[in-house]
């Protein structure tokens, strides 16, 4: 230790490393506050997960109990009537089925819960008319809409749709050398929950185009330009999917082609509705 005495220098960090120790301090404190705003976002996907699970395992009963799965078009009504008319040999088995439409009425009542506290606090956000313009896109409801904004921010940060979808991590890997050039699969780099999301969107547009009574609703009050954009993306991705399906390829590889062009619509939207700070 005495080769050390009366050099303080040797023992201070130099600014260099100061910085880099001070630089995790301040990334999580931003995490935290932007986690603090994605909490209800998350907790209403993972009820839909929940519900989700729970129509599989109580189609499994069914199945084993040689009963008629029931379909996904039935009303709710319909749902209650029939599940009340299920008969099992064994006393056990109706219990189970009562515990399981016990859980799905909890999460239901807790996934409404949690719905309208997005609904009440979007008033309050600086993005919320941008949370506005995506619900009038087909896929794109409340809660998905607030998720993908809370989870990306103001995407007029993205100076093209193809900058929106590299982060997305939605386009084709590559793995090429001189003039030979090889794509693979998804990237699947960036925000996994944005992906998932879109990914989920990209299912409904496997029907025809058509805009619906709730979509309506959701689209009055916009201006003429973002319901354009939006009745484009439904034409577009709507006949796009239809023609990747015919070609053979996996639903999988299917939605994640529309899920890639979905996120450009997105974009596009968005650049059009100006923030409340720039307005």
């Amino acid at each position: 230790m005495s080769g050390f005495e009366g050099n303080e220098s040797f023992l201070r960090p130099s600014r260099e490393d100061q910085g880099r120790a001070f630089l995790p301090v301040c990334r999580r404190q931003v995490e935290a506050h932007h986690q603090r705003s994605l909490d209800l976002d998350q907790s209403a996907i993972a009820l839909r997960v929940e519900q989700t699970e729970f129509l599989i395992y109580r189609g499994r009963l069914q199945l084993r109990q040689g009963e008629r799965a029931i379909g996904s078009g039935e009303g709710r009504v319909e749902i209650g009537r029939w599940l009340a008319g299920l008969r099992f040999e064994q006393a056990v088995h109706h219990i189970v089925l009562e515990d399981y439409i016990a859980a799905v009425e909890a999460a239901e009542a807790r996934r409404d819960r949690l719905t309208a506290q997005i609904e009440a606090m979007l008033p309050d956000w600086e993005l919320a008319p941008v949370v506005a313009a995506l619900q009038t896109m087909r896929g794109m409801a409340l809660v998905n809409a607030a998720t993908l904004i809370a989870e990306l921010g103001d995407l007029s940060r993205f100076a093209n749709p193809r900058q929106l979808m590299a982060y997305l991590g939605l386009v084709p890997s590559e793995h090429s050398s001189g003039a030979s050039v090889k794509r693979g699969g998804l990237t699947k780099a960036g925000n996994s929950a944005v992906r998932r999301l879109l990914i989920e969107a990209a299912w409904s547009y496997r029907f025809p185009a058509r805009v619906s009574r709730e979509l309506r609703l959701r689209q009055e009050a916009q201006p003429r330009p973002i319901r354009e954009i939006a009745w484009k993306a439904q034409l577009r991705l709507c006949a796009r999917y239809r023609k990747l399906a015919r070609s053979g390829k996996p639903a999988n590889v299917v939605t994640a082609a529309i899920a890639r062009e979905l996120a450009g619509f997105v974009w596009a939207i968005a650049r059009c509705v100006p923030t409340r700070d720039a307005a």
